[in-house]
């Protein structure tokens, strides 16, 4: 029996093998951890677009959102995009409740909100990031439609219209806004405002963009008939995450303006008490004429000779509607903030600050607040405030504006 002792082992050993090949190797799989307790047997198979897709024996495949999940331990090495760009190559696991990411030396705890892309190794991942760079949508757009009505002492019609189109490309971003606004008070024309305004970024690193921008604007019923400008500049993207983003630049600008004398409301009445005006000048001048008749001429002074030619010259009533222009060139400060708050709403606060470069005390601020919360796949509901502040329309005159707007939005 001495002799054949080896060759016994040799049999164990085999049919040992064989039953780890049949049996322990399919039991070696990946794991999936839900928030709820759960957990998920199987294989990773990619994550990508805040979805992991999972294959199980039983199940078939399931795609599961990353909001949803706890952590995910593999026992083979995975390859790891995050957004930045940034790739690791190790084992995914669970560490004191946390996702990290295990290599020989240590390892890196993640976020599956800065995760881009996970696949089996680098050659699946650069082909996975191929593949969702070509099915990405290049162009979408967004319409924003709203209109208010308020009557009872004063009949309010407020109405606003806007469409937003953006061209995303490998390196670069095209936004591209067109907006309307009316507004009447007791059926008399109040405001009639439309502008027009086009974006381009470029992006030489990950993070860093280079901008150039180019914009007009009529709003008569601010006294503003035109203005139209443009500028560039540099930003940078400091936070880009999936819920929450922060971006900051600063670029130089010039713009053309050209302002009414009037706006339209002011206009309308400065015509409408034309009759009014002529005969409170023409007996403003006459009793004064009465009073200088009292007076010897002797004792006429030179002060009482210019105020009577001031009433003549304003016996010619001028409401006619001028025009004077303004050259601007600022220095241009923005920046934008998005978070989305509960499930799926946005909050979004767009702030501007364009102090002239010859006069810093002389400048433009925007500030754009709005609230979007989904109803559908595709519509949503917005509420919006915007508030504009020019400390000097060119007359001394500093203008504020404020527009309160709820609309339906429907993006494609």
């Amino acid at each position: 029996m001495s002799h054949r002792h080896p060759r016994v082992l040799r049999l164990v050993r085999r049919a040992s093998l064989a039953w780890g090949a049949l049996f322990c190797f399919p039991m070696s799989a990946d794991t999936l951890h839900i928030h709820n307790g759960d957990q998920l047997s199987g294989t990773l198979e990619m994550a990508a677009v805040g979805v992991v897709t999972f294959a199980t024996e039983y199940a078939g495949t399931l795609t599961v959102e990353t909001d949803s999940i706890r952590a995910v331990v593999t026992d083979e090495p995975v390859a790891v995009r995050l957004n930045d760009g940034d790739v690791f190559v190790g084992c995914l696991d669970e560490r004191e409740g946390r996702q990290v990411i295990a290599f020989e030396q240590g390892h890196i705890v993640l976020d599956w909100h800065l995760i881009a892309l996970v696949a089996r190794d680098r050659q699946a991942l650069v082909e996975a990031a191929a593949s969702q760079a070509e099915t990405e949508k290049k162009w979408s757009g967004k319409v924003d439609v709203g209109v208010s009505l308020r009557s009872g002492e004063t009949d309010v019609l407020d109405g606003v219209a806007g469409v937003s189109l953006t061209r995303k490309g490998e390196d670069n971003t095209l936004t591209l806004k067109f907006g309307a606004g009316y507004n009447e008070v007791d059926s008399q024309l109040n405001t009639r405002q439309v502008s027009g305004a086009a974006k381009w970024q470029y992006y030489p690193r990950e993070r860093l963009y280079l901008y150039t921008q180019s914009g007009i604007e009529h709003d008569p019923g601010s006294r503003l008939k035109l203005r139209a400008g443009g500028g560039g500049g540099l930003g940078y993207d400091v936070i880009r995450q999936e819920r929450r983003a922060l971006s900051l630049d600063l670029g130089l600008g010039y713009a053309r303006e050209y302002w009414n004398r009037y706006s339209i409301r002011e206009l309308d009445e400065v015509r409408d008490n034309e009759d009014q005006t002529r005969a409170a000048a023409r007996a403003a001048f006459l009793a004064y004429l009465d009073d200088l008749r009292r007076k010897p001429l002797t004792q006429w002074t030179q002060a009482d000779i210019a105020g009577a030619a001031d009433l003549m010259r304003a016996l010619d009533v001028d409401v006619s509607q001028r025009t004077r222009s303004e050259d601007r060139v600022y220095l241009q400060l923005g920046g934008e903030f998005k978070q989305t708050l509960f499930a799926a709403s946005t909050l979004v606060e767009k702030l501007t600050l364009s102090p002239k470069i010859d006069a810093i005390g002389e400048f433009r601020a925007i500030s754009d607040l709005s609230f979007e919360t989904p109803l559908s796949d595709q519509l949503s509901l917005r509420i919006n405030w915007l508030a504009e502040y020019d400390s000097d329309t060119g007359d001394g005159e500093s203008l504020l504006t404020n527009a309160f707007v709820t609309s339906l939005r429907y993006a494609f």
